[in-house]
């Protein structure tokens, strides 16, 4: 279905990403996208201040169909919550489909050809949010988009990766303590816009 908040009425970006939703859902210009459960479209709000960018969905979000739902994605939802700040956000992957070299089988990062496949979709879900900001979640979409011309006209951050942060100890370590930082700042760059 999207993912996405809907409020008691559609919004022109609710109906925007719907269109895009159903045009993409059938894509299968990769392998991923011909044994995927489902396409992750994305979650949060729209139009929204922030977009995030992580590199691909995992098992959890493949199946429930929604982007940072395991447990990179309550890290991120927690760090979002201890800015203690306001902000419509929207979250959304480099790809669609969970990258994995066969059906059922172990993630991996999507290759250079998956996210060419799937960059136009990206370019217009960041469009329809229509945010301030786009944060990029670890080093494949640093990688992939750190000298994309489109992106260029939105404030662009390069963070760590929460999964990267659970290695090193989750929400009690320092890493933390600084991306929770990182995101206050870009949070409160976002309302100077």
């Amino acid at each position: 279905n999207g993912s996405v908040e809907k409020g008691d009425f559609m919004t022109v970006e609710n109906k925007s990403f719907s269109r895009l939703t159903d045009r993409w859902r059938i894509c299968q210009n990769c392998r991923i996208g011909r044994w995927a459960f489902k396409h992750v479209f994305g979650r949060g709000s729209l139009p929204a201040d922030i977009v995030f960018v992580g590199e691909g969905p995992g098992v959890s979000e493949d199946v429930i169909g929604s982007p940072f739902v395991g447990e990179s994605g309550q890290l991120l939802d927690l760090a979002i919550a201890r800015t203690k700040l306001e902000g419509r956000y929207f979250i959304t992957n480099l790809v669609a489909c969970r990258p994995c070299d066969k059906e059922g089988g172990p993630n991996r990062a999507p290759t250079d050809r998956e996210v060419e496949n799937c960059s136009d979709r990206l370019q217009e879900t960041i469009r329809i949010v229509n945010p301030k900001v786009v944060i990029c979640l670890g080093k494949v979409p640093e990688k992939h988009l750190a000298e994309v011309k489109w992106l260029k006209r939105y404030r662009t951050y390069f963070m760590y990766h929460p999964a990267y942060i659970l290695r090193q100890g989750g929400a009690k370590s320092p890493l933390f303590r600084q991306f929770v930082n990182q995101l206050r700042r870009a949070f409160r760059n976002a309302k100077d816009i």
